[in-house]
């Protein structure tokens, strides 16, 4: 996994960028065919109000704290591992400023949207299409020992065009990275995994029924 060492100056451009949005964990800014999740999306706000030198306070402090984990050591780790599974084209690099770990950098899914949205458009058995290729994503990351807890409609994107899905967010702190042989060893947790997916499917399912019986004015407010 790379590490993409950014300056001071190249910092500064990540927070200040219009292209900006704010996401579940941190900003993301599209440039070009890459995407850039940055976790510390309130250090804009330190930079905004406070000036520079707050900001340097701050990037210390995270910094010893990272530093007393060994965290970039461990995130380099557990993202290489990413290169073995089906899931090795989402997260191409971790940015870092000084030995911090600002974000990272993602490959662009060009023509995807959530599952979510997709379920709004599609008939069911495309969406069980979708469903069924988002287990097979979530088995193979098992079978690596890496174990997506945070898995909902939102997280999941398909390409409107091929079919094709992919997960996101396996950097967050539902994401595990297990030791090699964990999921053998502890099989039932596997079993807690794929139940999110089972969830995930009935709420899908449950919404689809709900808005058709709503539309022929079964349900009514």
């Amino acid at each position: 996994m790379e590490n993409i060492k950014i300056n001071r100056q190249q910092l500064l451009e990540l927070l200040c960028s219009k292209t900006r949005y704010k996401g579940d964990d941190g900003i993301l800014i599209l440039n070009g065919n890459k995407l850039y999740k940055i976790y510390y999306w309130n250090l804009y706000k330190s930079y905004s109000i406070n000036g520079e030198e707050y900001l340097d306070s701050e990037i210390k402090l995270l910094k010893r704290k990272q530093a007393k984990f060994k965290y970039l050591k461990t995130r380099m780790k557990e993202f290489e591992r990413l290169k073995e599974t089906k899931s090795n084209n989402l997260i191409t690099g971790i940015l870092t400023y000084k030995g911090l770990i600002i974000g990272i950098e993602m490959n662009y899914l060009k023509d995807y949207i959530t599952l979510q949205k997709a379920s709004l458009i599609f008939k069911k058995e495309k969406i069980d299409k979708y469903y069924d290729k988002c287990r097979e994503l979530v088995d193979d990351l098992l079978e690596h020992d890496i174990f997506p807890y945070d898995i909902h409609s939102g997280n999941i994107l398909v390409n409107v065009h091929n079919d094709e899905v992919a997960l996101i967010d396996l950097d967050g702190e539902q994401t595990l990275y297990m030791p090699y042989g964990y999921a053998k060893k502890y099989s039932y947790k596997c079993e807690d995994v794929r139940e999110k997916i089972d969830a995930m499917r009935e709420e899908i399912d449950e919404a689809r029924e709900f808005r058709i019986h709503f539309k022929l004015g079964i349900y009514k407010d």
